[in-house]
């Protein structure tokens, strides 16, 4: 599938799995998952580890704590929502206007 070049001065991504993932990423339903609720992702996954691995309490509240840290700051790095522009939305998940 072919991508317009350019809307409005700004060049689109035309790398499918790009645009994918940006629309994915700046959606509201996946960074509530992803961030708020990634700790609740964390505690089976703490479970297993510690069933396999015989790790302290300690240790699994410190691993715990690395991997929400890591999630929130993903978050931060890639929170600048102009990037929708790249696929021809706008911060609001609207379709850009052409300026023709």
């Amino acid at each position: 599938m072919k991508y317009p070049e350019y809307i409005n001065g700004i060049k689109q991504e035309q790398n499918s799995i790009k645009r994918f993932f940006i629309k994915l990423w700046y959606s509201d339903w996946f960074r509530v998952c992803f961030i708020i609720v990634g700790i609740w992702w964390q505690i089976p996954l703490l479970l297993y580890l510690s069933s396999k691995l015989n790790l302290s309490e300690k240790c699994m509240e410190t691993v715990s704590i690395a991997l929400y840290l890591g999630l929130l700051f993903l978050g931060m790095v890639f929170n600048n929502y102009s990037n929708l522009r790249r696929i021809g939305l706008n911060e609001y998940h609207r379709k850009l206007k052409t300026d023709k």
